[in-house]
Formats: structure tokens, sequence, C-alpha cells
């Protein structure tokens, strides 16, 4: 309920006013033992009852690759990219390295949009000789892709976050004298959270220790102004949903936040933008009758949904 009366906050403020007061009465995630995990399991088979994210990354079946995108490291590695005092823990946590190497100061992201051409060209390495994507950029955490992890619906960080954002904007009945309180409940929890995927070798542990010295750092404060703690709102929200993008695009779309840069490879079919919706296929065109009536039109990726009005 929290969730879908922010999501329609900036169209229907009187009705997020009222469901956010609603949940909040009937009582929200108040812990990390509140998160909503649903078990998987290796067996019977392929597919079968195995986690659909390390699926898509498995070779053979979906094989994507799982290298990091510059714009997460970055902003994990903070300001102070010389520097570990800043850095955010999950940067040990969800990072698996550059061919095995997690020093911090040296994990470097991928900038968006470059094929192995174009990245040849940015790097300046002979097309011939080829830059080696994973000896010389970030990957995920392989702790995170088992066929028999956990599969997150929804956690305490997205609570608190959503609750701090509401407060910050008095929305539910919220007042901004708890945003600093709900926000670092949030972060804190987002950084705990990834225990159940852990090992002996690596438990995905972030003490509370570490959680305190990154809001000592001065960069890591949260700001003054209403809109820039917002965007760290914003932006904390969607590292927190790593492994939840659909619900971290959904509130990037609703938001605006975290500032992303678009890439415009060529011949691309949204104009250079990033995509806004996912389009509907040509079966449920044919078979629903209430597609021309219930469905956001035309039918591209770049149509705002009804509650996506943030420029």
């Amino acid at each position: 309920m929290l969730r879908l009366a922010m999501r329609v906050a900036e169209v229907a403020p009187d009705m997020a006013d009222e469901y956010v007061a609603k949940a909040v009465a009937g009582g929200v995630f108040t812990s990390n033992l509140d998160n909503v995990w649903l078990g998987m399991s290796v067996g019977p088979s392929e597919w079968t009852n195995q986690n659909g994210i390390s699926r898509a990354f498995a070779s053979g079946d979906g094989g994507q690759p799982t290298t990091l995108s510059e714009t997460f490291i970055n902003e994990l590695k903070g300001p102070n990219t010389g520097s570990t005092v800043d850095d955010d823990p999950r940067l040990n946590v969800l990072n698996g390295g550059i061919d095995g190497n997690r020093d911090p100061l040296a994990q470097r992201g991928l900038k968006n949009g470059l094929d192995q051409r174009l990245l040849n060209i940015q790097e300046g390495v002979p097309d011939d000789e080829g830059v080696n994507v994973s000896e010389t950029f970030s990957a995920m955490n392989q702790e995170l892709l088992q066929d028999d992890d956990p599969y997150l619906l929804m956690n305490y960080a997205e609570v608190a976050l959503l609750l701090a954002e509401a407060s910050e904007r008095g929305i539910g009945g919220l007042t901004s004298a708890t945003t600093e309180d709900y926000y670092k409940a949030g972060v804190a929890a987002a950084m705990q959270m990834y225990i159940p995927f852990g090992s002996d070798d690596d438990p995905m542990v972030v003490t509370p220790a570490q959680v305190t010295a990154y809001f000592a750092a001065p960069e890591r404060a949260l700001p003054v102004s209403s809109e820039d703690r917002l965007e760290r709102i914003g932006t904390q929200l969607w590292l927190s949903q790593f492994l939840n993008w659909w619900e971290a695009w959904s509130n990037w779309r609703r938001t605006g936040y975290p500032e992303l840069t678009p890439v415009n490879y060529q011949g691309n079919v949204t104009g250079g933008t990033i995509p806004v919706k996912l389009r509907y296929p040509n079966q449920e065109i044919a078979t629903n009758p209430n597609y021309e009536a219930g469905a956001t039109l035309p039918n591209t990726p770049t149509t705002k949904v009804w509650w996506d009005v943030v420029d």
C-alpha cells in the first residue's frame, strides 16, 4: 500500500496522502526481519524453482554480462575516488571485483552504451587486440547469482526510504522532522540486507561501525535543501533495489532520481532517451478487448505511463 501510494504521489496527491497514512497506521516493515524473500532451489531442474535473475546471467541461458555500470560504481565510491573514507560499504558486497581484484580503489564501472568497437576507441586499444572487459571493469559479486539464491520481493530499506520521502514532502501526516531518521534507517537496512546471499568465504556483512562511518563522511550527510534531500533519498532508493530492478526503474520514472545520462547508440528506437514504458506484446494486443480503452498509447517505449509526470 505504501509503495502504490507513493507511486501516484505526483498525479493523485490526495490519494497518496490517504493511503500513506493508512499504511503507516496499519503497520509497515520495521526491520530487515520483515523483508519478503521467496525461497529458491537448485532442483528439480534448470529454471524450475531456480532464481530467474541468476539464470538470466548464466552462460547458456540468458548469458547477460555481469559488468557493473560506471554510474553505479561511481555512486558507491563516492565523490572522493582516491580515498575509501566516503566509500559505500556495499562496494565490497555487491561488487565482485575486476578479474577477482576487489580493492575498492581499483574498481571501475563500464560506461553505458558502448559496444566492443566503441569501447576499444574509448580505451585507445586497437580493434585487433580489443579491450578485455573482465580484466578492465568491475563485475557483480557471484554470490548474488547462485541458482538457489532467494528472490527479493520487498525490503525494509524501500519502506524506510519511501517514508523518508513522504515525510520530507509532508505526505500521509508525516513531517520533515522524521526525514533523517527514516533516511538513515533505510540506508543502513539496504547495506545490511544481503546476509542471505553470503557464504563462509564471503558473508556479505556490513557492520554497524561501517554504517556509522558512512554517515560520518561529510559527503554522505543528508543535504539541507529539500530538493537535494529528495534527490539523495531517491538515489538511495535506487541503490537499495539492486536486485529489484523493475522497481528501481519505476521509482526513477516517478522521481527523476538519480539523474541518469541516456545513451544514443546508433539505430536505437528511443531517439537517445531512456525507455519509460514496456511495449505490450502482440499477443496481448490481439486478445485483450480492453487494450484500446485501457492501455497507455501509443504503444512505444517512449510513451509515459499515467503516473510518470517528471521531466
